[in-house]
């Protein structure tokens, strides 16, 4: 092979810079820069880290190795050879001599050998396989991560891998070992990065005694729980939420801000907990993690009936919320049935939906203000209280479904609703999914009062809730493919009853198989709405049982629900999920029938795969008001726009730079 060609970048606009994470903590961007480059030109970021560098640059003589290095004030940089050197956050690159082995130390942790090069022409190079700096090793949780910026059909081998790279590829992990990058035909090859990070904390099962000394000086003795403690607190939905060494309960939103900048201080990540009522990983947690539970965030601290609007603290619940709302007749305009366990904050934190987001929307367009804590320990204060403000960026949205790993929401201002003075409430037994969007479609346009709920039950789901609650009606036959609870809310509930009846008259009219049964008594109502909300049920005969939560254009929700149960079958024949949800605005959630220590890693992967494919293309998601927590950060990363992944690492990257807010969850 003749000698390489390698070009220098000329400016950061050459380069697609991508966020990297460690396992941990760290966050590390290195680059050659050209002679004479200044820190305006490049924005590159280095973090507890150490860099060195012992032989790769021989390969390419006449580099010249430049770090540059954007730090807080009063942080140091020790490089060898050289006196310290006090960095003030404004630091010009550093230069490093083409021709000697030169290490630099920043606070303690380790990176490897390093190749930054650009290419042009055909070509074939081996990356010498990676070496830590000194005796240390990589531990379980380092990442060697592979970031690149192309044109031309360039091909990744790493051991027995290969991987034909496409224009939008610019991040790969891969083991610490020999990787190979080739192109057969004229290509460009303007960065290629090589970083390996040992974890920063070493040893995470423990935290240490000074740390756990400096929490109990902020939230008291009585509000730090350890050991034999933890055992005692309601782990919610899965033991994992408690998998910590250490609970710790703020009671303000000072509070929380030490903690945070405790935290940072001494590396230690941080999971956020609310209710615990979350379905998707976003709330586990390890040894060597801090949870830091919002449940003494429970004030309301404002409610009033002529705004429409309550300001809440973080741990304050939904029905809480609701329970002070209906004293003055208003609502959230937002319901779940988890509603005595989630939180306000929970809510805020995974965009959660439920029953009426057809009506009033989901959680993001509840908040008016906000309140959170930021990475950092700095507080982020916007809590307007008005519908219209353009006031520039409505920055609220960033914590809003980010699950707690942008900031740590502590006060919420929600906007209210009126409460209908009555409801009424129906169900159907239906033929066909075409019928029950039919009858949803015709609610909408009742005469008197509104449509409040339009609750979907297919027949597999209907028969588990209505058979463990011996319910059943005359006249209601219990075979109809699918059932819809339909409630109705305005002024006067004998003129709710009247509009059931002429809806009723409306559905028969064009279906005559359809089955019907209105409540007449509040208890009757609470019967109704228990085969739909009482999902216990499934978990209970099918322990941690796979649940799924999509969302999918209206038009497409019979053909979408036809070929997942008919391709589920093919799988196993013996599956026949649970199938229900909010019909008015796609919402469909699927529940194998199936315990989940029975479903091998390949069942599932082939379950999802039914599930997921196309969604993205009929305008649908796949995940609808779950969010994606630790279980769905591989579904976000197959289907989500590339550019959408980039855009979310970056601003992950920015605000969280030492990665500690609920690490593993949302983006890898």
């Amino acid at each position: 092979m003749s000698d390489p060609n390698w070009t220098i970048l000329r400016s950061a606009t050459d380069y697609k810079r991508m966020p990297w994470k460690n396992g941990g903590g760290e966050t590390v961007e290195i680059a050659v820069f050209p002679a004479g480059a200044t820190v305006a030109d490049f924005d590159w970021r280095i973090s507890m880290a150490t860099v060195a560098s012992d032989g790769p640059f021989s390969s390419f003589p006449g580099i010249d190795r430049t770090l540059s290095i954007l730090s807080g004030d009063g942080m140091a940089l020790d490089i060898e050879g050289r006196s310290p050197v006090r960095l003030t956050g404004a630091d010009a690159p550093l230069p490093f001599p083409a021709d000697a082995a030169t290490s630099a130390t920043l606070l303690g942790g380790t990176i490897t050998d390093l190749n930054v090069m650009a290419r042009r022409g055909t070509f074939s190079h081996t990356v010498a396989r990676l070496q830590l700096s000194g005796s240390a090793r990589l531990n379980s949780d380092a990442t060697v991560t592979i970031i690149l910026c192309h044109r031309g059909d360039v091909t990744l081998t790493v051991g027995d891998r290969e991987v034909r790279l496409s224009a939008l590829d610019s991040a790969i992990a891969a083991s610490p070992g020999d990787i190979l990058l080739s192109s057969v035909a004229p290509a460009e090859l303007f960065v290629v990065e090589i970083r390996a990070c040992e974890a920063k904390r070493g040893d995470t099962s423990e935290l240490s005694a000074a740390f756990l000394d400096e929490l109990r000086s902020i939230v008291g003795a009585a509000n730090l729980k350890t050991g034999d403690a933890i055992a005692n607190i309601d782990y919610g939905v899965t033991a994992g939420n408690l998998g910590t060494t250490a609970v710790a309960l703020p009671g303000s939103t000072q509070e929380v801000a030490a903690i945070v900048k405790a935290c940072a201080a001494h590396g230690v990540a941080i999971v956020t907990h609310g209710g615990r009522t979350g379905l998707v990983g976003g709330g586990l947690s390890t040894p060597g993690e801090l949870v830091l539970s919002t449940a003494r965030l429970n004030r309301i601290e404002r409610l009033s009936p002529v705004e429409r609007v309550a300001v809440v603290e973080a741990g304050v619940t939904l029905q809480s919320l609701q329970t002070a709302a209906a004293e003055h007749r208003l609502e959230p305009g937002i319901d779940l049935p988890s509603r005595g366990s989630a939180t306000i904050g929970g809510m805020v934190s995974t965009n959660a939906g439920g029953i009426t987001a057809f009506r009033y929307g989901v959680m993001r367009h509840r908040v008016l203000g906000m309140e959170a804590v930021l990475p950092d320990g700095s507080i982020y204060s916007d809590l307007t209280r008005v519908v219209k403000n353009s006031a520039g960026y409505d920055l609220k949205h960033l914590f809003i479904g980010a699950e707690g790993t942008l900031g740590i929401v502590t006060r919420i201002a929600v906007k209210l609703e009126p409460l209908p003075a009555a409801t009424a409430t129906v169900l159907f037994g239906l033929p066909s999914v075409e019928a029950a969007l039919d009858t949803a479609r015709f609610a909408f346009d009742v005469r008197s009062g509104h449509l409040r709920a339009a609750e979907a039950i297919w027949n597999s789901y209907y028969r588990l809730t209505a058979g463990h609650h011996q319910w059943s009606a005359t006249g209601f036959a219990p075979d109809h493919p699918i059932n819809l609870l339909i409630s109705l809310g305005g002024a006067d509930e004998e003129q709710l009853q009247v509009e059931l009846e002429r809806l009723y008259e409306q559905v028969v009219e064009k279906y005559p198989e359809t089955s019907a049964v209105v409540a007449t008594s509040g208890a009757q109502e609470a019967d109704l709405w228990r085969l739909r909300e009482d999902t216990d049920l499934i978990y209970r005969q099918h322990p941690a049982a796979p649940s799924y939560d999509v969302s999918v254009p209206l038009s497409e929700i019979d053909a979408y629900a036809t070929r997942c149960v008919a391709e589920l079958k093919a799988i196993d024949p013996a599956l026949d999920p649970y199938l229900f949800g909010h019909l008015a605005d796609g919402n469909l959630h699927l529940v194998l029938n199936a315990a989940g220590a029975d479903m091998t890693p390949e069942k599932l992967a082939a379950v999802e795969a039914v599930l997921y494919r196309d969604i993205v293309a009929i305008g649908g998601s796949f995940s609808a008001e779950h969010g994606i927590g630790a279980k769905r950060v591989h579904s976000l990363r197959d289907t989500a726009d590339p550019v959408k992944l980039a855009l979310m690492r970056q601003i992950k990257a920015d605000l969280d730079t030492a990665a500690i807010l609920n690490p593993g969850k949302v983006i890898d």
